[in-house]
């Protein structure tokens, strides 16, 4: 199960992360986010073998840009077929992340595919692992599932997000 989202824009800020604002529609309505994706990560495989050097604590921070964000929430919960739960508010969501295919210093230019994980020590209970593609030559973001077990959370952490200036 995957949802993708069209770029509408990218920039890359003095200290070299590369902010993303991902937004399109769905059944009609507005849905979006913002990626915030850290700079200077090294790819994670090398030839056949795991960097483990190459995991990165917040290297991909999603934002919420609004009740867009609330109305991705939504559209997983349509795609999941599963309702939002609670979870208490967020300002982001931290993913570590792990370049699975391309290099991120090449990120306008090159197709990424991270893992990322979510709460990775489980404190706030919403530990989950997924893919997701940065595509900026293409144009999009797609969240894509890696095992089904973490939909609830995935679910919990996107409806949690805040807007960062309501």
């Amino acid at each position: 199960m995957d949802v993708q989202v069209p770029i509408i824009s990218s920039q890359t800020t003095r200290d070299g992360r590369t902010v993303i604002i991902a937004q399109g529609k769905y059944q009609g309505r507005s849905v979006g986010v913002e990626l915030s994706v850290r700079g200077q990560m090294k790819p994670g495989i090398v030839g056949d073998d795991i960097d483990k050097t190459a995991f990165y604590a917040s290297g991909v921070l999603v934002s919420s840009i609004g009740d867009i964000t609330r109305h991705l929430a939504d559209v997983f919960s349509e795609v999941y077929i599963l309702p939002v739960g609670i979870a208490d508010p967020l300002r982001q969501l931290d993913l570590t992340s792990f370049a699975l295919e391309g290099d991120p210093t090449l990120i306008e230019n090159e197709h990424l595919n991270f893992k990322v994980f979510h709460d990775d020590e489980d404190k706030l209970g919403l530990y989950f692992e997924m893919f997701l593609h940065i595509d900026i030559p293409s144009g999009y973001v797609r969240f894509d599932e890696k095992d089904e077990e973490y939909r609830e959370n995935v679910l919990r952490s996107l409806a949690a997000l805040q807007p960062m200036h309501p």
